[in-house]
């Protein structure tokens, strides 16, 4: 099993980086199936071979994913994929 861990600073207030961890969410549940909801104050995905979470404070991004070994050989795409996402819904810090 293997794990993606990505932490990043924003700039966000707190109201809008709620939002953008949303997005960020409902991308990962449109591209990958990922189910997610909002559990205190991080979102929690799961399914099948990954599971993981999303949370947003203060100017601290962080996001970790579990992956099954079956997804391994995908953990690169799937990185830069997030890190683009992320770039997207938070700009640049």
């Amino acid at each position: 099993m293997s794990e993606i861990h990505i932490r990043r600073t924003h700039r966000l207030a707190e109201p809008d980086a709620r939002l953008a961890t949303e997005r960020v969410a409902a991308e990962l549940q449109r591209r990958h199936a990922l189910d997610w909801q909002w559990h205190e104050k991080r979102i929690r995905f799961v399914r099948g071979a990954v599971a993981g979470e999303l949370s947003a404070h203060s100017n601290i991004i962080e996001l970790r994913l579990a992956l099954d070994t079956l997804l391994d050989a995908h953990r690169d795409q799937l990185e830069a994929e997030l890190h683009a996402s992320l770039a997207a819904a938070f700009g640049e810090a």
